[in-house]
């Protein structure tokens, strides 16, 4: 039972990678990627990297996929990344309590997981520590789902034939799309003041009925939903009436995504008081004469 469950999310994992990666996320790894110019010595982190196009795409800005790592929590996406680009590292790991040494990366990247995390605050806490001083950080997470309305309109799709589980399950992948509330966040981790910046890419995929399949095959079997094939054809009926519009003459499906492109330097020293401070930046060094002791410790 245990191997066909695995063998199960095996295939998801393909299937979200030859379907949503290639329609989606590809083009957002590129747009992640060119935040960066890595020294010959950079180390690069990619958090929540799924089957890893981001992290292959820095592995080949590099030249030296041994220089990246990529994390997940998920072992069958994992697997599929490791087949892909065995050279990487790639390690199964919790993005609240990340394997590393402080200040072991000098570039840390997390595309569209962020808003996903349990708790984003201490994931971007994590992101922080194994952030070196100088390094710098770069995070996507979607806009507002008012920016984004066709996937309000999947998720009615999804909702009247599968649940509010689902549907709402879809949304949750755009909680953090007000940029106040991002800015906010991003305060609250005590982290140096982050650049936000709106950008978009054209999602494409190869009809309706690729879309459909893109979530019934790459996502629901990782929510434990399997649908019988009258339900995905129907399910595909109403999504072609609803995304009627996005239809070209070749059939394929094209829209447009809109997501907050996060940019955060840390600074190579920090100074307070006189003090210059370099690789130790726990509370305790900069408040020398502060009980620390309930101060949760986001930098080191």
């Amino acid at each position: 039972m245990l191997s066909r469950h695995s063998d199960q999310m095996q295939r998801a994992a393909q299937a979200f990678d030859d379907l949503l990666v290639a329609a989606i996320f590809r083009k957002w790894a590129a747009i992640a990627a060119d935040t960066v110019r890595p020294g010959r010595d950079a180390r690069l982190l990619d958090i929540a990297c799924g089957t890893g196009v981001l992290t292959r795409e820095l592995a080949a800005r590099t030249g030296d996929p041994g220089r990246v790592t990529g994390i997940d929590s998920n072992a069958a996406m994992l697997d599929v990344a490791r087949q892909l680009a065995p050279r990487i590292d790639w390690q199964l790991a919790d993005a609240t309590a990340l394997p590393f040494k402080a200040g072991s990366f000098d570039h840390v990247f997390c595309q569209f997981g962020l808003m996903l995390f349990d708790d984003p605050e201490a994931a971007l806490g994590e992101m922080w520590r194994v952030l070196r001083p100088g390094g710098q950080l770069t995070v996507l997470v979607f806009d507002e789902l008012d920016r984004n309305p066709i996937y309000e309109a999947i998720a009615g799709v999804y909702e009247e034939w599968i649940g509010p589980a689902l549907s709402d399950s879809l949304r949750a992948a755009f909680s953090l799309g007000r940029r106040q509330d991002l800015a906010s966040l991003f305060d609250r981790s005590a982290t140096a003041p982050a650049r936000i910046e709106g950008r978009h890419i054209l999602a494409e995929f190869a009809s309706v009925e690729a879309l459909v399949n893109s979530d019934v095959k790459g996502w629901f079997p990782f929510s434990g939903i399997v649908l019988k094939q009258e339900v995905i054809d129907a399910i595909t009926a109403d999504m072609t009436r609803c995304l009627a519009s996005h239809v070209q003459d070749d059939g394929r499906v094209v829209f447009r995504i809109d997501a907050h492109l996060v940019t955060v330097d840390r600074p190579a020293t920090a100074v307070r008081s006189g003090q210059s401070i370099g690789e130790d930046v726990s509370p305790k060094s900069v408040f020398p004469d502060t009980d620390t002791s309930a101060i949760r410790p986001l930098l080191n």
